[in-house]
């Protein structure tokens, strides 16, 4: 079963910003981080001490040869201030 947090963060990350989302009762939407704190986000996740994890790809498709060598992709730490 997915956390609502967890659920909540996918949503966001998963569509668009102008999008018209629809989700469960009980569940809410929340902008949490935009360009340029994160650009291309494949999933997130929070620390028991509310840090967000969120693990981002390069945003290229290349073959796995040229991506081994550049290493595109990149954790993120977001803590609210």
């Amino acid at each position: 079963m997915i956390s609502s947090n967890l659920f909540q963060i996918f949503l966001l990350l998963a569509a668009p910003v102008s999008a018209e989302m629809h989700v469960p009762e009980g569940y809410s939407v929340e902008k949490v981080a935009q360009p340029p704190l994160v650009q291309h986000p494949v999933l997130a996740t929070f620390a028991p001490d509310g840090r967000l994890f969120v693990a981002e790809s390069g945003g290229s498709n290349d073959k796995f040869d040229v991506l081994s060598k550049t290493l595109p992709g990149a954790i993120r730490v977001l803590h609210d201030t």
